[in-house]
């Protein structure tokens, strides 16, 4: 601080007017709980600025990472939870808004979702411009938001996969129960899909082949059916086909299938007539 006052002090050998002192800004950012996230800071000067200082300054469940300098006209130093940022210049900073530093920041595992969201807190903010003067800077502080959790639902199945379901006489079943659970979220990293399901090795037996695809989408408890479609009885041979339907949960995806047994149809000779 001393060093950076006779800094500020030091440039009175430069001499322009005074004009109104330039502003920091520090950026906000998004991100789960035990995920870094990167927030910038930038100064837009006042056309006779050509020094200038802020420092950002987190608690927990955030923590400072790393600060790195951008642009060469700058220096980010770390001392525990705050960040410094230092810029310097034998000319105006320039008057648009330029980021300087950009700071990483670790958010606890522990961290609840929000809001609130996290401050980033810009204070200490001093100016000076090449007359010598020290003006009051502005400063805006910043934000991390935390994400809630994401998950894609895990799909129980009844009858369970790899099970057989037997189908009736007239070539009807019941569906096969599709239930959530353990889901929370939205987007993709949040979605499981079953489907489109195929029927396949079973021929004429079953002229309907798709069945298609079931939707689930983070904490939704509402459960879904696979419908199966009828078969076709024939003959004096019971037909097996394979229903296969694809899940990705998260876009991993596993094949889930079950046997699907067709009876055969009416005996011809039931009525001892041979």
């Amino acid at each position: 601080m001393r060093a950076l006052r006779a800094l500020l002090a030091s440039s009175a050998l430069f001499a322009p007017t005074l004009l109104t002192a330039g502003a920091f800004l520090v950026g906000n950012a998004s991100g789960s709980a035990a995920s870094n996230v990167t927030i910038p800071v930038s100064f837009a000067g006042d056309g006779v600025t050509i020094t200038s200082q802020v420092t950002v300054t987190v608690l927990a469940p955030l923590t400072v990472v790393s600060a790195t300098p951008l642009l060469g006209q700058g220096a980010c130093s770390v001392d525990g939870n705050s960040v410094t940022l230092l810029l310097f210049s034998f000319s105006p900073l320039p008057t648009n808004q330029t980021t300087y530093c950009d700071i990483v920041f670790t958010v606890a595992p522990t961290a609840p979702p929000c809001p609130p969201a996290l401050p980033v807190t810009a204070s200490g903010q001093l100016c000076s411009t090449a007359g010598g003067t020290a003006p009051s800077c502005t400063a805006t502080s910043g934000a991390v938001t935390v994400a809630g959790a994401t998950a894609a639902p895990v799909i129980a199945y009844e009858p369970t996969a790899a099970s057989t379901v037997f189908y009736s006489g007239v070539g009807a079943a019941n569906a096969i129960w599709a239930m959530p659970s353990s889901g929370a979220g939205t987007g993709a990293a949040a979605t499981t899909t079953v489907g489109t399901c195929a029927i396949s090795g079973a021929g004429a037996a079953f002229p309907v082949t798709t069945i298609g695809q079931l939707v689930f989408v983070g904490a939704s408890p509402v459960a879904q059916n696979l419908v199966l479609p009828n078969c076709v009885p024939a003959g004096q041979i019971v037909t097996d086909a394979t229903l296969t339907c694809p899940e990705s949960r998260a876009g991993v995806v596993a094949n889930r299938s079950w046997i699907l047994r067709c009876p055969a149809g009416d005996n011809v000779f039931a009525n001892g007539f041979e």
